[in-house]
């Protein structure tokens, strides 16, 4: 099996992408790589989309854990919890 660089994949994926852009049985017979081959590419690059730069810096902190519902109030109560 012959393989492809990342770059030629992504361009490749890209062409396909494109508005207007060809099917994968059209550019098969253009580029000589196998049409189902193009098809994984495709669909590989759908299912493993990469995060932009900007999804990096706004992504969300890890989560911290609750504290403890069973840990007993300490303070004043406001009147409405007041027995």
């Amino acid at each position: 099996m012959r393989e492809y660089s990342e770059s030629f994949k992504r361009k490749i994926v890209q062409r396909l992408l494109a508005p207007g852009g060809p099917t994968a049985v059209a550019l098969s017979a253009e580029t000589g790589v196998h049409q189902t081959t193009l098809s994984r590419w495709l669909r590989d690059a759908r299912s493993v989309a990469p995060m932009s730069d900007d999804a990096r810096r706004s992504a969300a902190p890890p989560l911290r854990p609750l504290p403890s519902l069973a840990a007993p109030r300490t303070g004043p109560r406001s009147r409405s919890c007041a027995r």
